[in-house]
């Protein structure tokens, strides 16, 4: 049966009450809107956030904000990607009781918001984070952020970047 835009719409804005103007749920996501399925935003783990995991949200795309200029997407299960000029360098996702995300960095950190840091080439290293607490948006990881701003902008190229 072909379901109409409309039943697709009512679908969506039904799943868990979260879509189309509800007031708890940021603007930024009305483009999963007409996805069409609750399987399709159970696939791309579309939850709605507690008020703690959107304010972690909130703050990371501020911070990155902050850094400069990138483009915002929706790729995936990462339901927030940011691509600088040159690359995507990092993600995030709000799960039930926190963030979980990446940044690409040219070097590997070691640190308990860590879980998995993997090179992606000889200058570029994957780091797949998970934060449960505003405390943990510290300076130290936005200054991670920051760097990871920089590899979308074309840092890691031509080989480290200096400190």
């Amino acid at each position: 049966m072909q379901r109409s835009d409309d039943d697709r719409e009512a679908i969506v804005d039904e799943t868990a009450g979260m879509l189309a103007g509800h007031p708890d749920w940021p603007a930024w996501l009305e483009d999963v809107r007409g996805l069409g399925t609750t399987e399709r935003l159970r696939s791309l783990g579309v939850v709605k956030p507690t008020a703690e995991v959107q304010d972690l949200l909130d703050r990371f795309l501020a911070a990155a904000r902050m850094c400069g200029p990138f483009e915002l997407k929706h790729e995936r299960d990462e339901l927030v990607v940011l691509r600088g000029s040159r690359r995507i360098f990092a993600s995030a996702r709000p799960t039930r009781n926190g963030l979980r995300g990446h940044l690409n960095l040219t070097r590997a950190i070691d640190d308990p918001r860590f879980r998995k840091v993997e090179s992606l080439t000889r200058r570029l290293f994957f780091h797949r984070f998970v934060v449960f607490t505003a405390a943990e948006l510290d300076d130290r990881f936005l200054g991670w952020l920051r760097e990871a701003y920089e590899v979308g902008q074309g840092a890691g190229r031509d080989g480290p970047t200096g400190s």
